[in-house]
């Protein structure tokens, strides 16, 4: 973990940010929050923590992106795998191209893109961004298939291939992610 991150810790560590980091799920952030010694006021705002214990959390989850994404509703399912049937239709032309879902940090925003080797992406586009980047799941496809996912979480989109982590977004890189287990 960064100094800087250490050093912002605390901060960040509310029921809203954990909210997020857990698909928007408040009850599933309060019991991280107890479970990890971190107590939250009525409103969500940090109370009272001690700072070993937000750091050792932080730290612990650091390895595996996927402790903060639970598996979405059904009712959000649903909508996720139909936005990833219908993308997975369409026919691509490079073979071995991949389509990508990479996190900046735990609980920030997500690039959708697509490259010959997601692994040697990932390390190009770590080189530019402050904060750790994990690679959530990738599948495949090339351009086609990366432009139909952002024309269907259009209304999620950051800025150019960055999209907020919103539930919808989360649903769709973990059933892209159940797809590509199978």
């Amino acid at each position: 973990m960064s100094a800087a991150l250490k050093e912002t810790a605390i901060e960040w560590i509310t029921t809203a940010a954990i909210g997020i980091a857990m698909g928007k799920k408040p009850r599933a952030a309060r019991e991280w929050c107890k479970r990890h010694g971190i107590t939250l006021r009525p409103d969500g705002k940090l109370l009272w923590a001690r700072r070993e214990d937000v750091l050792q959390a932080t730290e612990a989850d650091e390895s595996d992106p996927w402790s903060h994404i639970s598996p979405p509703d059904p009712k959000l399912r649903a909508k996720a795998e139909e936005i990833v049937a219908e993308v997975s239709k369409r026919p691509f032309r490079d073979p071995r191209s991949q389509v990508y879902w990479i996190r900046s940090g735990l609980v920030g925003p997500i690039k959708i893109g697509s490259a010959r080797d997601v692994d040697i992406r990932l390390s190009e586009l770590q080189v530019g961004n402050p904060e750790k980047l994990f690679l959530l799941t990738s599948a495949p496809g090339a351009c086609d298939r990366e432009k139909a996912f952002h024309r269907s979480l259009k209304a999620d989109r950051l800025r150019g291939e960055w999209f907020h982590p919103s539930p919808v977004v989360l649903a769709v890189v973990w059933c892209c992610r159940k797809r590509a287990a199978r």
